[in-house]
């Protein structure tokens, strides 16, 4: 079936929908965790449903590159209203990362080709998923846009929580957004020498031995570090950018596998490692999920083995506080003929230890 092409990466395009989609939208909102996720139930039959105009200012079916599947929509609120991006992804392709990288493809189009310079998304608390996905996409947290609502099935007050991205007025770089997984290009431009970093624990491995694993790995800069030092090291991040940007970098390495995997849910086909190390645990959003991340390492770790983690817990008593916005350069300008940076600021909840972080890349053509 020909349809629009409204957006598209290598993984998914969003597409225009058609009448044959209604009855694949009208099942998913009868999922009950569709539902839940959602706050609300449909209660109209299907020809009800579908005799309903479409008034979204942007409404696109998902599909998948490699087998023409529509795997869900996403959608745009109405003109009059304030633009808030919502996403429905059909049961069997959740949590394999499609839901992310169809956001941040709607973020996009919503940024570059309909200019809406503040676009809003919501979540609730326990919709842990949706959680990551905004930070992901680059969108941070809007307490002034924070309403109580009531839960579909009890009445009890819940909030829902409004996330906000704005359009920055710095041209983006290459056309990214500025969320993580468009992030991995220029996750290495922070301006300062990180030798010291990976020597620290590149020795603190090599006293449980060879075998390395490190999880939440990004591009995987200390992987290769610790494998041209004749480590073996197997390294993985949720982000497809970021493990394909890795492989751009380091895949002749020998001694460095990079994967694509979640750390609430990976198993690989290799020897028991003797250290593990993650700098990245408080980015896990609920005790439940460090328990499974745990175990996943645990499946992986050779008895006696070591593990290290940096949890970004928050401490008793903690203060908010934020970081004003900053520009990191790259050590050296990698662009003939253009100018690069990045800037960055940070917020630290002191409620949560939750932190914040939003960053822009830029260009000036000289």
């Amino acid at each position: 079936m020909n349809r629009r092409v409204f957006v598209a990466n290598n993984l998914l395009s969003l597409v225009e929908h058609k009448n044959s989609d209604d009855r694949a939208l009208y099942e998913n909102w009868q999922d009950p965790a569709t539902q839940r996720g959602y706050n609300f139930i449909r209660h109209e039959d299907f020809d009800e449903y579908t005799s309903r105009e479409i008034k979204q200012r942007f409404f696109a079916m998902i599909r998948l590159n490699s087998t023409d599947e529509i795997i869900g929509a996403v959608g745009i609120s109405p003109p009059e209203s304030t633009a808030d991006l919502a996403i429905w992804l059909f049961n069997p392709y959740r949590r394999q990362g499609y839901g992310t990288n169809a956001f941040a493809l709607a973020t996009e189009y919503a940024v570059k080709s309909l200019n809406i310079k503040e676009l809003h998304a919501g979540a609730y608390p326990d919709n842990i998923g949706s959680l990551k996905m905004l930070r992901k996409c680059g969108y941070i947290p809007y307490p002034e846009g924070n309403v109580i609502e009531k839960h579909y099935l009890t009445g009890a007050d819940v909030v829902q929580y409004d996330f906000i991205y704005k359009k920055g007025d710095d041209v983006n770089l290459f056309n990214g957004i500025g969320n993580y997984a468009q992030h991995a290009r220029f996750w290495d431009w922070g301006g300062y020498e990180r030798t010291e970093e990976h020597e620290r624990w590149l020795k603190m491995a090599q006293t449980h031995g060879k075998n390395v694993l490190i999880p939440m790995c990004a591009t995987g800069e200390t992987g290769a570090y610790m494998a041209e030092r004749g480590m073996n090291v197997t390294a993985f991040d949720i982000t497809p950018e970021m493990i394909d940007e890795g492989k751009k970098r380091f895949g002749g390495l020998s001694g460095l596998r990079l994967y694509e995997g979640d750390i609430l849910g990976f198993r690989f086909d290799i020897p028991p490692v003797d250290f593990c190390y993650c700098t990245d645990f408080g980015h896990i959003h609920s005790i439940e999920e460090v328990k499974q991340a745990l175990a996943c390492i645990n499946t992986h770790l050779r008895d006696g083995g070591c593990l290290v983690v940096e949890t970004g817990l928050r401490l008793p008593d903690a203060k908010s506080r934020c970081t004003p916005t900053e520009t990191f350069y790259p050590q050296k300008q990698v662009y003939p003929g253009i100018k690069v940076w990045k800037t960055g600021e940070t917020r630290n909840d002191g409620e949560t230890g939750r932190t914040y972080t939003s960053i822009g890349t830029n260009m000036k053509k000289f």
